[in-house]
């Protein structure tokens, strides 16, 4: 039996932010920054040099693979949250840990087995 496909409803909004499916017909673009599909609000992120490094990196890989769709930094943070989200989900979690090591461990292990 084959497994049960999982549905992303987000990743339509994603799709439609980086207009992925969508041709562009010459002078029919309007002028300036199009519009945002959906609302996403302004935070404040801290992060590492190696963080940022790391954030470029597959934002790049991303873009590399979803060409000619445009990829932003938010849609890459908002792709990890989502998976780790479901990494915790589907993990066997215990009540408390006591360092982000150990944490870290029980998220690959929790992959190992998959």
């Amino acid at each position: 039996m084959a497994p049960k496909k999982r549905s992303f409803p987000w990743t339509e909004l994603y799709n439609l932010e980086s207009q992925l499916g969508q041709r562009v017909l010459p002078g029919l673009r309007r002028r300036g920054r199009p519009p945002r599909p959906f609302t996403r609000e302004r935070v404040q992120l801290m992060m590492t040099d190696e963080e940022q490094r790391i954030l470029k990196r597959i934002r790049n890989m991303l873009e590399e693979m979803l060409d000619p769709a445009k990829v932003n930094r938010s849609q890459v943070n908002g792709l990890a949250l989502r998976l780790l989200a479901m990494r915790l989900e589907d993990a066997s979690l215990p009540e408390r840990v006591e360092s982000w090591s150990e944490l870290m461990e029980i998220l690959a292990a929790a992959e190992a087995k998959e």
